[in-house]
Parts: C-alpha cells; sequence; structure tokens
C-alpha cells in the first residue's frame, strides 16, 4: 500500500514538471505565426518582428533585421532595431545605413555594435539602431525595401527577396494596420 502511494505521488511529481517545463513563454504572449510576437506589459503592447532575411545583391552574404517596440499611442515610442550581416569581413562599426521601400527613406547614423563572431568561413556582425515606431510603420507599408551599409569606403547593398517581401506585407497587414 505505501509503495502503491509512493509510486503514485512519484508519476504525479513527474508529470506536473514535465508539463511545466514544456512551455517558457509568458501567457500573454501571442504569437503571428513565424513573424512576430506580442506581449502585453505595463499598460502597452510590446512587438517583436522576427528576423527578416535581406540577401547581398553582389557577394556571398546576408542581413537578417528584427524590430522590437512599444505602442502606446505616444509620438515618442520607439522602436529598437537589431541586425546581423553575415559577410566576408569583421564589422566593427558603421557609418550609417539606409533602408528605402520606394515611399519613404530611412537613414540611421548611430549604429551601436553588439558583438562579431566567426561563423564557418563568413563573419557574424550584430548591430542595434533606434528609431521611432512612426518611421517603422512607414517602411512597412510597401515592401521591396533596399538596405544599404555604408562603412568607410565600402558600400553594401542588400534587396529583399520575393519570400522577404510577402512577410513585410503580412506583417504590415497583422501588426502595423492595428498600430
Amino acid at each position: 500500500m505505501k509503495f502503491r502511494k509512493f509510486l503514485l505521488i512519484f508519476q504525479a511529481s513527474v508529470c506536473l514538471f514535465l508539463t511545466a517545463c514544456t512551455s517558457v513563454k509568458p501567457g500573454s504572449v501571442k504569437g503571428g505565426s513565424n513573424l512576430y510576437e506580442t506581449f502585453y506589459q505595463g499598460g502597452s503592447t510590446m512587438y517583436f518582428v522576427k528576423p527578416l532575411k535581406f540577401p547581398t545583391v553582389l557577394k556571398n552574404g546576408s542581413l537578417e533585421m528584427d524590430f522590437t517596440f512599444r505602442s502606446s499611442g505616444k509620438e515618442s515610442d520607439t522602436a529598437v532595431m537589431r541586425f546581423s550581416i553575415l559577410g566576408n569581413d569583421v564589422l566593427k562599426s558603421l557609418d550609417s545605413f539606409t533602408i528605402q521601400n520606394g515611399l519613404t527613406q530611412v537613414k540611421f547614423t548611430v549604429v551601436e555594435h553588439m558583438f562579431s563572431e566567426s561563423k564557418g568561413n563568413q563573419y557574424l556582425n550584430r548591430f542595434s539602431a533606434t528609431t521611432n515606431v512612426s518611421q517603422v510603420k512607414s517602411l512597412f507599408e510597401q515592401a521591396e525595401w533596399v538596405i544599404t551599409i555604408y562603412n568607410k569606403e565600402k558600400k553594401v547593398t542588400f534587396k529583399s527577396n520575393h519570400k522577404t517581401d510577402k512577410n513585410i506585407i503580412r506583417i504590415q497587414k497583422k501588426v502595423m494596420a492595428v498600430l
């Protein structure tokens, strides 16, 4: 009888442990499939747009960019954009970069280097920049983004492909349209 009681308590503990460890997302997280997540935090909604991929125009490499921003309806709402450049060079700093979509061009002159690391025979360089939410919203109004990175005398251009363009349009309809 004692063994049976012990076995029952042990099984219940194992089940409780396994179900508690299966999800690490808070209950307030809502997903947008694989494109974005929303969090309700402190009286406003926080959005995380998952990385969008942009291949380079000329060389072997790519750029992936994600956005995190809070929407409280204030003009001062800011967005943090983080991006990774995979290429043949280690980049410790950038002079500037621009994102344009045919309707809007946003130029960033303050770009923070986060880290660089070796990735096979290439280098992954991670950066961060800040802008306001209204500029991010205007970027998502049209697909076909062109991102240009300026570093010393070098200029590298990345363009959205068909899949990225479709994702930009989906994010516009699901996230930006409700801001």
